[in-house]
């Protein structure tokens, strides 16, 4: 029961972590969105204000000494409106994040920030769930089943691996370790046997991908 509660602690300590990274996300899409039309309106503020210029140099008699200075002022704003244009055009700083899965990596970037960020959650659902499946089945199979030696541990573990292969209640599991979530689930377990069950899947999966090829 212990070994339960750890589980679903851990699992519950991951999803918050989650839900606080894609508010975090959330939050900087929304700034960076405020300055880039911030940005544009500048540019066009000071585009408005060079081609003005130019009007009254182009309509206006003045000193020679007032063209000058309105050219070079016109010729800042110009520039001035480029460089916001530049800026607005720009993609955000890049804030890369790996996942909990064994070897999957995710880039939040842009427009595809918001997706990464729901996979990501939707990932650690699944993962959560598939941990809490695992660890129900083997605090089951523990009450008949020893754990003290190794040896004892892989006759249970080859009993829950039998379980997950044929019963389809537990193809989330399979589906999870597939991704690449043997190294995240062996984090959130802690039973004896939780590492040789993983290993067995993982094994049993790769086997059967090869064939299959």
């Amino acid at each position: 029961m212990e070994t339960k509660e750890n589980t679903k602690t851990k699992a519950l300590e991951a999803e918050m972590k989650t839900e606080t990274n894609f508010e975090t996300e959330r939050t900087s899409l929304e700034r960076y969105k405020v300055e880039k039309q911030y940005r544009f309106f500048v540019g066009i503020t000071l585009l408005v204000v060079s081609c003005l210029i130019l009007l009254v140099l182009v309509t206006v008699s003045m000193a020679v000494t007032l063209q000058q200075t309105l050219v070079a002022i016109a010729g800042l704003a110009f520039i001035s409106a480029l460089d916001a244009f530049r800026r607005c055009m720009e993609e955000p700083a890049t804030n890369s994040s790996s996942t909990i899965w064994g070897n999957t990596y995710h880039v939040y970037n842009n427009s595809y920030r918001y997706r990464d960020v729901f996979n990501t959650y939707n990932e650690k659902q699944d993962l959560k769930e598939a941990a809490i499946k695992i660890d129900e089945l083997l605090d089951h199979l523990s009450e008949t089943y020893p754990t003290t030696t190794k040896a004892q541990k892989i006759v249970l573990a080859t009993e829950a691996v039998e379980k997950i292969e044929n019963d389809p209640e537990y193809e989330e599991v399979i589906s999870v370790i597939s991704a690449g979530g043997v190294e995240a689930l062996k984090q959130l377990l802690n039973h004896p046997a939780a590492s040789f069950v993983l290993g067995f899947v993982d094994e049993w999966q790769k086997t059967r991908s090869s064939s299959e090829r």
